[in-house]
C-alpha cells in the first residue's frame, strides 16, 4: 500500500483522481481546505452546504463532480460527525475509500484543514488505506490472488498534514492489515467439510474408557502425522512455512520428547524461543508448544485422558479496536538504542472448530 504526503494546500496543484475532505457537523460556512474548493468549483461546495445536502454527518459522503476545475474529477465530502474521536475519522475515511474504489480512481488524495490534528489525519489516512480493499482473487478477470493487493489505490496526504515518516508507516500498517484479510479469505472459501479424524489402526483409543492402565497410549509422532495428513486431504490452512501449530500438555511434551521418531523429526527455531516459552521444536507438519490449561478427564479405569490440539489458521476470529502503532518501549533496554514496541487493541474468538482436531492421549504409566 503506497501511502505518500504532499505540501500542496491548494487543491488545483493536486494530482489526484479523487480529493476528500472533511466536513464537521454542523458545517457552517466553507474554510480553511473548504473554502479552498469552494472557490475553485465557483461556490459548489457553500450550495451543497446551504440546501442541506451535506450535513458532515458520520459516514456521509457527497460526491461533487469537478467538471474540469479541478485536477481531481471528483471531489469526496466526508462527514466525520460532530465532535469525533479517532474512530469516527478512520470510518469517515474508510467511507470515502469504498466510494472512491466505485468511481475506479487510482489515486486518492486527503485534504485536511490546517488546524486538523496529526492523530486524526493519520487515522482518516489509515481509514483510506483500508477502507477501499475487496478480495478480487475469485473474481472473474482478475487471474489471481495477486489482484487484491494490485488494486490497492495510491493515497496522498496533502497540505503538509503527516511527516513522510508516518505516511510510510501508515502504508505498511494497511498492507499488513490488507494482506491477513486476503490470507484469511481466500483459505476459508476453499476449506473443505472435515471428516472424523480416527481409524483402528491408529494409536490413540477410540473411546477415554479403552485405557485401562496409564501409559497404554502415549501421545506419538505417529498419531501427529495421520493427524497432519487427515487435515491435508480436507485442504485445511497452514501458515506461511507450511506447517500448522500443535498444542499438548506438559505429559504430551514429554511422551514426544521420549519418541525415537519425534526426535528425528523435530527441530528447534531459536528465534521463536524468546518469543514463545513454551515453544518445544518444529516438526515438517506442525510447530509444538505446550500449555498447562488444556484440560484432562479422568476415565472409568481412574486413567487420566489428555486432549492435545492441532490447529490451522482460520480457527480464530479476530477484531482490531485500533490499527497497530509504534509506541515506545517502557524499558531503556540498558542505555542502548532507544526501544519501540508494537502497539494494538485486538480481540480473539473461536470462529469455526472444523479448523481444530483433538488427539487424545493416556497418562504417563
Amino acid at each position: 500500500m503506497n501511502v505518500t504526503t504532499s505540501r500542496a494546500t491548494d487543491p488545483s496543484r493536486i494530482r489526484a483522481n479523487v480529493l476528500v475532505v472533511p466536513v464537521a457537523s454542523p458545517p457552517g460556512d466553507p474554510d480553511g481546505a473548504l473554502a479552498a474548493v469552494d472557490a475553485s468549483l465557483g461556490g459548489l461546495v457553500s450550495a451543497v452546504i446551504a440546501d442541506g445536502e451535506v450535513t458532515g454527518a458520520a459516514g456521509q459522503v457527497r460526491v461533487l463532480h469537478t467538471r474540469g476545475d479541478l485536477p481531481a474529477a471528483r471531489v469526496l465530502l466526508a462527514g466525520v460527525g460532530d465532535d469525533p474521536d479517532r474512530g469516527a475519522w478512520a470510518a469517515a475515511g474508510r467511507a470515502a475509500a469504498r466510494a472512491a474504489r466505485d468511481a475506479g480512481a487510482r489515486r486518492i488524495a486527503l485534504l485536511p484543514g490546517a488546524d486538523a490534528d496529526a492523530g486524526d489525519v493519520r487515522a482518516m489516512a489509515e481509514g483510506l488505506a483500508t477502507g477501499a480493499w475487496r478480495l478480487e482473487a475469485f473474481r472473474s478477470g482478475t487471474g489471481s490472488r495477486r489482484a487484491s493487493r494490485a488494486a490497492a489505490p495510491t493515497v496522498i496526504v496533502a497540505g503538509g498534514a503527516l511527516p513522510s515518516r508516518t505516511a510510510t508507516a501508515v502504508g505498511a500498517t494497511a498492507e499488513a492489515i490488507n494482506l491477513a484479510r486476503e490470507l484469511a479469505e481466500t483459505k476459508l472459501q476453499r476449506v473443505a467439510p472435515i471428516p472424523a479424524f480416527g481409524s483402528k489402526t491408529e494409536r490413540r483409543p477410540g473411546a477415554d474408557n479403552d485405557a485401562t492402565a496409564a501409559g497404554m497410549f502415549p501421545l506419538t509422532y505417529e498419531q501427529m502425522s495421520r493427524c497432519a495428513k487427515q487435515m491435508d486431504e480436507a485442504d485445511l490452512p497452514t501458515l506461511g512455512d507450511g506447517r500448522r501449530i500443535f498444542v499438548a500438555t506438559p505429559t504430551g511434551k514429554k511422551q514426544l520428547k521420549d519418541d525415537p521418531q519425534f526426535a528425528a523429526y523435530a527441530e528447534g527455531h531459536k528465534e521463536t524461543n524468546p518469543l514463545f516459552p513454551s515453544y518445544f521444536g518444529s516438526t515438517p507438519e506442525f510447530h509444538c508448544f505446550q500449555s498447562n490449561t488444556l484440560t484432562k478427564t479422568a476415565n472409568g479405569s481412574s486413567v487420566d485422558i489428555h486432549k492435545g490440539h492441532a490447529i490451522s489458521p482460520g480457527v480464530f476470529m479476530g477484531g482490531i479496536g485500533r490499527a497497530p502503532s509504534v509506541r515506545a518501549a517502557s524499558d531503556d533496554n540498558y542505555g542502548e538504542t532507544a526501544k519501540v514496541i508494537w502497539l494494538a487493541d485486538l480481540a480473539l474468538g473461536l470462529a469455526d472448530n472444523r479448523f481444530v482436531r483433538s488427539v487424545r492421549y493416556s497418562e504417563d504409566a
